[in-house]
């Protein structure tokens, strides 16, 4: 008897904690979301987009969204709204018991800064991501010109089947990233030229040589014994010395 007592006990217990639950929950669904706040993160490095640009992109998307009942936003829908701004790499969207949608935004990283003969110029980030170039903000990163890189749009990224035949723009995105990575490459080289030959040649930041790179065939290699020459060589013989380097 006693058993079956503790049995209803807590059977009793569970019911009533799934009840008192479930009315907590759709008396938090009830509450109308009263405000909206955008956290924008990365905003150190870059400023593509702001947290008034995400603000006013989201509630042009639904104009009702300030009072309407959190039961009825669907954070999954805001979170692919947001994350379609191209200079957006991810977003997360919540809810919060006090009645605010909160949206956290990354934005994209870029590498490369493309500048076509065509006139068409993009930014590429550190995912192989095309986005465009804002209005307002000019990132800091190597430039890439010259031959074979025009047709390119932004919106892809350079895994998709579309840029199979962007083999020049894949190549400087490679080299741009590893350029971005190392520390001291990306203190010194400015600018990748791509020959008619489709020959890549570098310009660093300073010294009045340039770099005959070549293709980027063991680009690793090539790099570490072009480091070894500007630790020791120039040291030496100063940074003038060579009008080019192979």
């Amino acid at each position: 008897m006693k058993r079956l007592l503790k049995i209803g006990m807590w059977l009793g217990l569970i019911i009533y904690l799934v009840v008192v639950l479930g009315l907590v929950a759709d008396r938090e669904k009830a509450i109308p979301c009263r405000s909206l706040v955008v956290e924008m993160k990365d905003t150190a490095n870059h400023h593509f987009i702001s947290d008034q640009d995400i603000y006013a992109y989201i509630l042009n998307h639904d104009k009702k969204l300030l009072g309407k009942p959190l039961g009825e936003i669907n954070t999954d829908r805001f979170e692919i709204i947001a994350a379609s701004i191209p200079f957006v790499r991810r977003a997360e969207v919540f809810k919060t018991a006090e009645g605010s949608l909160h949206v956290v935004i990354s934005q994209r990283e870029p590498v490369l800064h493309v500048m076509t003969q065509g006139g068409s110029n993009y930014y590429v980030d550190n995912e192989g991501y095309i986005m465009p170039e804002s209005p307002f903000y000019t990132a800091r990163t190597v430039i890439v010109n010259g031959s074979f890189l025009s047709g390119a749009r932004p919106g892809y990224n350079l895994d998709d089947p579309e840029m199979k035949n962007f083999r020049t723009l894949k190549k400087s995105w490679e080299l741009a990233c590893y350029i971005h990575q190392n520390s001291f490459w990306k203190a010194q080289i400015e600018q990748i030229w791509v020959s008619e030959k489709g020959e890549f040649i570098l310009i660093p930041r300073l010294g009045a040589q340039i770099i005959l790179f070549g293709d980027i065939d063991s680009y690793k290699t090539k790099f570490e014994n072009l480091e070894m020459l500007y630790k020791q060589g120039f040291a030496k013989e100063g940074w003038n010395k060579y009008k080019q380097i192979r």
